[in-house]
């Protein structure tokens, strides 16, 4: 599965640690949403949104 999230931070040019920092979230729980290994709260998914300057549909389609 290719994540979005993943593939728009890796164009974003941010490791999973920088991504999470910003959006103020455990690396750990960054991973489980980009392998699909949970599903995130629509909050956390507008904090990283934001960060990464795209849309939540473009994010979560």
């Amino acid at each position: 599965m290719n994540s979005p999230i993943k593939a728009a931070r890796e164009a974003a040019g941010l490791t999973v640690r920088e991504l999470a920092a910003a959006a103020k979230i455990n690396k750990n729980t960054l991973c489980a949403i980009e392998t699909g290994k949970t599903i995130p709260r629509v909050d956390t998914l507008r904090r990283i949104a934001g960060v990464l300057g795209k849309t939540l549909d473009e994010l979560w389609p």
